[in-house]
């Protein structure tokens, strides 16, 4: 069973480090707000608001399980630094989350 874990593990740290190559790569540091949060059961989805390239954006996280959400900022109003994807500006990171 250990090893099963393991594995999963690992090819989800592959699939998510191959998704977000470009933004760790290039993205761009941006301020960003939380406009809204969503929970459901372990998984919380947290909505931003940003500007990029002088045009408002909102796009959302989710975020599943106990380490990723204490790092996540969880009230509506709260601000976080973004790295945002410059080919795809709906997609991002949240930077606090990946440090």
């Amino acid at each position: 069973m250990l090893v099963l874990e393991v594995g999963v593990t690992f090819v989800v740290i592959y699939w998510r480090k191959n998704l977000y190559s470009s933004v760790l790569d290039s993205g761009v540091e941006v301020p960003g707000k939380v406009v809204s949060v969503t929970k459901t059961g372990d998984t919380v989805t947290i909505e931003y608001e940003y500007r990029w390239q002088a045009q408002a954006m909102r796009s959302s996280k989710r975020v599943m399980g106990y380490l990723p959400r204490r790092k996540a900022a969880e009230e509506v109003g709260a601000t976080a630094t973004l790295l945002v994807d410059p080919s795809k500006p709906e997609r991002f990171l949240v930077l606090d989350t990946v440090r």
